[in-house]
């Protein structure tokens, strides 16, 4: 058992470890996900807009289609970089950091209570 520093109990420096634990760890997560999420969007508002256009054909449902789907995620995230750079692959990162890691803040204070509150011990 680890002594409590500054005398303010242990309950509440786990909680406030947890709670910077776990938005450091949404933060993180959205570092590595958050241009991903740029480029669907793009791949996604391209789908809708050739969707409604009758002269562009419809690829029919093969192997070679489906793969095309990873080489249009680069070559959409290649064409975003060389239009806006870093931060249009990072647009809306504080948004999105700031839910995400308010989120893992949540769960991290929360899994452990709840394990603990239906008997489930803690790892």
């Amino acid at each position: 058992q680890l002594a409590c520093p500054l005398d303010l109990g242990c309950h509440s420096v786990t909680v406030a470890s947890d709670t910077l634990a776990g938005f450091g760890a949404g933060v993180f997560g959205t570092i590595l996900n958050c241009w991903t999420d740029v480029v669907r969007t793009g791949i996604q508002k391209q789908a809708v807009s050739e969707t409604f256009n009758p002269a562009i054909p419809r690829p029919a449902l093969t192997p070679g289609f489906l793969v095309s789907g990873v080489t249009d995620v680069f070559s959409t995230a290649g064409s975003i970089y060389a239009n806006r750079g870093i931060p249009g692959l990072y647009a809306g990162f504080l948004v999105k950091s700031i839910y995400l890691g308010g989120s893992g803040a949540l769960l991290a204070i929360l899994m452990p209570r709840f394990k603990a509150w239906w008997g489930l011990g803690s790892d």
